[in-house]
């Protein structure tokens, strides 16, 4: 896909009126023919803009500001450009610029102003003024096709999210207190939710949002919820798999103790790290990682069951089905082999006698903080 640039004349006042279809025209008919002699790309684009109304659009499109403030300059052709220009989303911009800056102030994940720079970032408002109050030669706007409009704004505000956490380094993301995080995550979840769609990509980005707790005693002092037997069957696979190229055997999953947090989003399963050990000492667990063992890892969940049941299934369980736990495992474990796990953790004394001592201690359990 290719821009088509429109070249200004300074600060001249110009009819959005009588300009603004044709530019309309020109640029989407641009972006759909694809390169000519009067394309460029969009960073080749970016070295002419030179007035301030365009260093204002230069500055929301590549996301290089935290708190914009977008004063609308009517009449200039950068101000058409800026609301007619509906090529210009998330996927142009990557396409084009294998670097591109992001926001890069990790500390404000998760707050307004992070909200409102990814809302920015899209064009939303923009694209919204193209079609309701620009597009004029279109036949009237339908609600399917509003929703549909409406999909690609959402759509877009997740790719931009997803590519600043791509980006980051996991260190620093590490340092964003939890509170703050679950708001970036409730956020996110809630632009999934409304697109409805599910490809392998965002799929498989609920690793990226996922904070599992890494001892048995933190979740327990967290209040974190301990899945029954039923509940932790998908994550309780024994055998041999091949993952990214090489083979993971896995013995002794039906021990396997399955935890999520309070607000019913973050996952974690814990392995005894001997089954040899005492299993009745927290220490003596350790957590499922997607490099240990991503058939049997706690994952991240779009919405939660206890919100809502139905997205959860589509959103959560059906996706699984789908693409499984990550990309070095891209199946879905079967009902059948769900059933088959169970019937192995029947047989198993031992695996019983460790659940049933963790159900109880979870059951009973007062965090210190809340004893004293």
């Amino acid at each position: 896909m290719a821009m088509v640039v429109l070249l200004h004349k300074g600060r001249q006042k110009v009819n959005t009126r009588k300009i603004i279809m044709p530019a309309l025209a020109v640029l989407i008919v641009g972006g759909l023919l694809g390169a000519s002699a009067n394309t460029v790309s969009l960073g080749e684009a970016i070295t002419h803009i030179e007035t301030p109304v365009q260093s204002r659009f230069r500055s929301i499109a590549l996301g290089n500001v935290i708190n914009p403030k977008y004063e609308r300059v009517g009449g200039t052709i950068a101000d058409i450009w800026n609301n007619t220009n509906t090529q210009l989303n998330l996927k142009y911009v990557l396409a084009n610029n294998p670097n591109p800056p992001v926001f890069s102030e990790y500390s404000k994940f998760g707050t307004k102003d992070y909200f409102t720079a990814v809302k920015f970032r899209n064009n939303t408002a923009d694209r919204l003024n193209a079609f309701y109050r620009y597009v004029r030669s279109v036949p009237p706007m339908t609600s399917e096709r509003a929703s549909e409009i409406r999909g690609e704004i959402i759509h877009g505000e997740l790719l931009i999210m997803m590519n600043d956490i791509n980006v980051a380094d996991p260190e620093l993301l590490a340092r964003i207190p939890s509170a703050q995080w679950d708001l970036l995550c409730q956020y996110f979840n809630k632009n999934v939710v409304e697109y409805g769609r599910i490809d392998s990509k965002l799929h498989y980005f609920r690793n990226k949002l996922n904070r599992p707790l890494p001892h048995l005693q933190d979740v327990l002092d967290a209040h974190w919820e301990m899945f029954d037997m039923n509940g932790t069957r998908y994550h309780m696979n024994n055998g041999e798999y091949q993952v990214g190229g090489e083979t993971l055997s896995i013995y002794n999953a039906e021990y396997n103790l399955k935890f999520v947090s309070p607000n019913g989003l973050h996952e974690v399963v814990f392995t005894p790290i001997d089954v040899s050990f005492d299993l009745t000492v927290p220490f003596n667990w350790k957590p499922l990682t997607e490099q240990s063992d991503p058939i049997n890892m706690g994952t991240y969940n779009y919405c939660a069951s206890m919100i809502n049941a139905a997205n959860h299934n589509q959103l959560d369980v059906l996706t699984y089905k789908d693409f499984g736990n990550s990309p070095t495992f891209p199946f879905g474990i079967t009902d059948s082999q769900k059933k088959a796990n169970g019937k192995a953790y029947d047989k198993n004394a031992k695996a019983k006698s460790a659940r049933k001592y963790w159900e109880g201690v979870w059951a009973s359990y007062v965090p210190p903080e809340v004893a004293t």
